[in-house]
């Protein structure tokens, strides 16, 4: 990723953390990532309510300035933006500012995994409550059952029949 990009989005590792998680859930690749506009969001690929979410943060918002801010200001900061939400929040948490206290609440692969555990549809909110016992690490569990979900370490039911 370039410094240009980088400083595009604020700069630093929070600007780097919330372009990588975006670019995992949606862009095609980091070459096209240049995020000044909602124009260049969308060549980028990117939703278009996504890319205005983080253009309109990236703009209001020195980002660099979240280390100095407790946890719980930072998610509720995050999430007050139209178009980002509780995962949004864990990436930059946990991989910007590498805090662990709030996970990735809503991970999709978090969702297929409860949806196979408790053999029923879940939401994306009810990932909260699985990480909830982690309390303190619930970003580093987040990041390590998805890891280990992604390896075939961590076991799923067996398929019920329909």
């Amino acid at each position: 990723m370039s410094e240009r990009k980088i400083a595009i989005l604020g700069g630093g590792r929070i600007g780097e953390a919330l372009l990588s998680g975006l670019l995992s859930s949606g862009w095609r690749d980091a070459g096209e990532v240049v995020v000044t506009d909602r124009g260049e969001a969308r060549l980028a690929e990117l939703h278009e309510r996504r890319g205005a979410a983080v253009v309109r943060l990236c703009r209001s918002l020195e980002l660099e300035r979240l280390h100095d801010a407790p946890t719980e200001t930072v998610v509720a900061r995050i999430e007050r933006e139209r178009g980002l939400g509780p995962w949004s929040a864990g990436v930059v948490c946990v991989e910007g500012l590498g805090r662990y206290e709030h996970g990735l609440v809503g991970d999709l692969g978090l969702v297929k995994f409860l949806r196979a555990v408790r053999g029923r549809p879940v939401e994306g909110w009810e990932t909260a409550e699985l990480l909830e016992p982690y309390g303190e690490w619930a970003g580093l569990a987040s990041a390590y059952l998805l890891a280990g979900l992604t390896r075939g370490l961590v076991p799923l039911p067996a398929a019920r029949a329909a």
